[in-house]
C-alpha cells in the first residue's frame, strides 16, 4: 500500500483534549526531519529520537507517522489552515496562506517531492476547495448570474489549477513574490 492510500484510510486526526507537550515535540520533530529528508524515509524511531519522546508515548497519541503527518497538516497554522484563506465578493485573498508557505518552504518542498507531490496536492485541494466553492456561489448570487458549466466542475477545475500553481511556485524556488502569485490566483479564480 502506498503512502497516499495510507493517508486516505487513516481517519482525520481529532484532538479531543488539549495539545500536550508530546504533541508539540513530535510535531516539531517531524517538521525538522521533513526539512532535511523525504517524509517516506523518516521512521517513527527517528521522530521519537528527534522529539526526545519514547515510542510508547508516540503510540499513545498516533497510530503511525502518517497519522502524525495528518495532525501536523491540521495544525498548519494554529489548528486550522482554512483560516488562512479569506475572500471578498470580488477576489479571493491567499496572501496569509502563501506567506505561511514561504515561511515553511522546506516542509512544503519536501511534501512536493514526496511521492510526486500527492500529499501537498491533497492538502492544498482540501484547503481551497470549499473556499473556491463558496466564492463562486457568492459571486453568482451577487451578480445574479447562472453559469453555463456546473458548479462542481468549475470548483474541481479551479481547485486543481490553484494547487498545481502553488506546487509549481514551490518547485521553482518561489521566484514570484507572494503578491504576484496571489494576483495570478485571483485572476484565474475571478475571471
Amino acid at each position: 500500500m502506498d503512502t497516499l492510500d495510507k493517508l486516505y484510510i487513516i481517519p482525520p486526526y481529532n484532538l479531543d483534549g488539549p495539545i500536550t507537550n508530546s504533541h508539540k515535540h513530535l510535531a516539531r520533530a517531524l517538521f525538522s526531519l521533513v526539512s532535511t529528508q523525504p517524509f517516506d524515509t523518516i521512521t517513527v524511531k527517528e521522530i521519537c529520537d528527534e522529539a526526545a519522546v519514547s515510542r510508547s508515548n508516540f503510540y499513545n497519541h498516533f497510530d503511525d507517522k502518517y497519522h502524525l503527518l495528518l495532525f501536523c497538516l491540521k495544525l498548519i497554522p494554529q489548528v486550522d489552515l482554512q483560516n488562512k484563506l479569506d475572500f471578498n465578493h470580488s477576489q479571493m485573498l491567499f496572501d496569509d496562506f502563501l506567506v505561511y508557505i514561504v515561511n515553511h518552504q522546506a516542509f512544503f518542498r519536501s511534501l512536493v517531492s514526496f511521492e510526486n507531490g500527492s500529499e501537498l496536492r491533497r492538502l492544498l485541494e482540501s484547503v481551497i476547495n470549499e473556499d473556491i466553492r463558496e466564492f463562486l456561489q457568492t459571486k453568482a448570487a451577487i451578480n445574479q448570474e447562472t453559469p453555463v458549466t456546473p458548479l462542481e466542475s468549475r470548483v474541481s477545475f479551479l481547485t486543481g489549477g490553484v494547487s498545481s500553481l502553488i506546487q509549481w511556485w514551490l518547485l521553482n524556488g518561489l521566484e514570484l513574490t507572494v503578491q504576484e502569485i496571489s494576483q495570478t490566483i485571483n485572476e484565474f479564480v475571478t475571471s
